[in-house]
């Protein structure tokens, strides 16, 4: 919450910002999890510069990062999956019936892309994992609870990433810096964002009668370079 209000209030208030940040907020707490000294208490939240290049705004925080894996290990379909769905507005089907969708059991022998690589090879595994998969490797420095790594059960780390399939995002991509970077100058991104930020507001969902209102958004907050506070404005300011 303080990264977010920092970035609204007193930063750029961009997207690319809430994306590609190289700073968060940590207190003592968070300063252990996250290895960075700090001299505040439990109480007080400092500003730190990331140490590493690997943590880039939003989708780095610990709170993201543990939300959206497993406890004792990394997730790239938990992470991928939330990156197309939810930054990006591209829905994607559930499991057929009688598919087994447990992920692949923990083995030290295998690196995590090892572990997950059937989804790739087998079917009807392939359609959709080859659309959540690749996004979710760029993670893989961060284990499950979000903790930045070294290694992956001692095997070197593998996060290169890709995003295929999408109308203006398509791209390669390795770890999260770049991932953020590359959904910083994303098209898609910016008018999911608009559309997440709607629905938000209005606590309503785009359809045909407010597909107008919609895109409407989506040119001016793509046109004011991705402002926060001018795409609130023009919401509340909408003749609707």
């Amino acid at each position: 919450k303080r990264f977010v209000n920092h970035v609204f209030d007193t930063g750029e208030g961009t997207l690319s910002e809430l994306l590609t940040a190289d700073y968060t907020f940590v207190n003592s707490q968070l300063g252990a999890f996250y290895d960075y000294s700090s001299p505040g208490s439990m109480e007080s939240f400092q500003r730190v510069e990331v140490q590493d290049g690997r943590q880039s705004g939003l989708l780095t925080q610990g709170s993201f990062l543990a939300t959206h894996a497993r406890p004792n290990s990394s997730s790239p379909i938990h992470r991928g999956l939330i990156v197309r769905e939810r930054i990006l507005c591209q829905k994607l089907p559930p499991p057929p019936p009688g598919v087994n969708a447990d992920p692949p059991d923990l083995d030290p022998s295998l690196t995590t892309r090892e572990r997950y690589k059937a989804h790739s090879d087998v079917q009807p595994c392939v359609d959709c994992h080859r659309l959540i998969d690749p996004i979710g490797f760029a993670f893989e420095y961060f284990d499950g609870i979000g903790r930045t790594r070294d290694d992956d059960s001692g095997h070197p780390i593998d996060a290169k990433g890709a995003i295929i399939d999408t109308p203006s995002s398509n791209g390669e991509f390795e770890g999260t810096q770049e991932l953020g970077q590359h959904l910083a100058a994303s098209p898609d991104a910016f008018d999911c964002f608009t559309k997440q930020y709607f629905r938000y507001a209005y606590g309503i969902d785009k359809n045909e009668e407010r597909a107008c209102l919609v895109d409407s958004l989506q040119r001016e907050f793509a046109q004011s370079g991705g402002d926060i506070k001018a795409l609130l404005i023009s919401i509340a300011s909408s003749p609707h």
